[in-house]
């Protein structure tokens, strides 16, 4: 079963398709820009890229990524990711993305499938106040929602610990908090709004 095994954080983990990931998870909701190609690169933890493919980035902050692909038509597309696995089966169960638009900072959420859509998504920033926000589309690999992050949301997870985002399964009703590390937010977030917005 999908949430019977335990989850850890995955900074940067590539979805099965990363053109999946690059053209419906992000275009779609976002930009509705379509990509090429995928990033096949690595990073080390200092931020320094390693990169097979000169029109595209990947850089590592602690627990987040900074990734950039650049568009056919010279247009660079870039967003932040921490990802969460099963320890066991090293499958991706969760994603949370970041991506600044209109000098918004909006943040996706990707579940897997089988979540009751009717129940909000709702994220809370260490023990603060729940946002609530509702589920826009679901696709092959999850669901997806998606939320503008407020100022003060965003003084809230440049200094938090951790981000629990909470839904609901439909089989059972059953609720579950996952928990995403904050470490790295702060300067992944520095790097995708210097990227985003120069």
């Amino acid at each position: 079963m999908l949430w019977g095994h335990m989850m850890r954080g995955k900074a940067g983990t590539d979805w099965a398709c990363p053109r999946l990931l690059a053209t419906a998870f992000l275009g779609l909701l976002i930009l509705g820009l379509s990509t090429a190609g995928s990033a096949a690169q690595e990073a080390t933890d200092s931020g320094t890229v390693t990169s097979d493919a000169p029109s595209s980035i990947v850089e590592t902050y602690r627990e987040w990524q900074v990734r950039c692909l650049r568009q056919d038509g010279g247009e660079q597309l870039c967003w932040m990711v921490q990802s969460l696995a099963s320890n066991e089966t090293n499958a991706r169960l969760m994603q949370v993305e970041l991506v600044f638009q209109e000098n918004e900072l909006h943040m996706i959420v990707l579940t897997p499938l089988g979540v009751l859509l009717t129940n909000d998504l709702t994220y809370r920033i260490d023990e603060g106040e729940a946002r609530r926000f509702p589920y826009r589309t679901c696709i092959d690999s999850g669901c997806i929602g998606r939320h503008q992050v407020s100022a003060d949301d965003l003084a809230a997870l440049r200094r938090g610990a951790i981000l629990t985002v909470t839904l609901t399964l439909e089989k059972n009703s059953q609720i579950f908090d996952v928990q995403f590390s904050l470490s790295g937010f702060t300067a992944a977030n520095n790097r995708l709004r210097a990227l985003s917005l120069e």
